[in-house]
């Protein structure tokens, strides 16, 4: 399940929450509309950001974690680069793939901050239909 509602918190005032319950899965794909933050909370879950066919109107996204267990997709594209720098993690995977050649404008800069424990993040380019 998800919850959106304005919050106080290290991303700012009025940023976006996710929250995910216990075994849940949580997609945001298609036409969404990308703000500069959003917090993410959850526990054991699923969740994946779809930017394919996102609406990006800010060149920056900061996405606070709170996150125990699970794990956290970014299906990238071509100009969209991701930043673990400020991540806390701790017995969690991270694999994050390149954002395109590196003279490739960067129009989206994804920097994840926060805490992720026994987990999984991957930032990868969507995969072919049928594969």
């Amino acid at each position: 399940m998800r919850e959106e509602f304005p919050a106080t918190g290290p991303s700012g005032p009025g940023a976006p929450q996710m929250r995910a319950s216990d075994a849940d899965r949580d997609r945001r794909e298609g036409r969404w509309v990308v703000p500069q933050r959003l917090n993410l909370r959850s526990a054991w879950c699923d969740v994946t950001l779809d930017f394919t066919d996102a609406v990006i109107v800010h060149g920056t996204l900061l996405i606070y974690l709170n996150v125990r267990g699970g794990t956290l997709a970014l299906l990238t594209g071509p100009g969209i680069a991701v930043d673990a720098d400020a991540l806390r993690v701790r017995y969690t995977d991270v694999a994050i793939g390149p954002a395109a050649g590196p003279d490739a404008p960067v129009r989206l800069r994804v920097e994840l901050a926060g805490r992720m424990r026994y987990g999984r993040i991957e930032a990868r380019w969507p995969r072919a239909a049928g594969s």
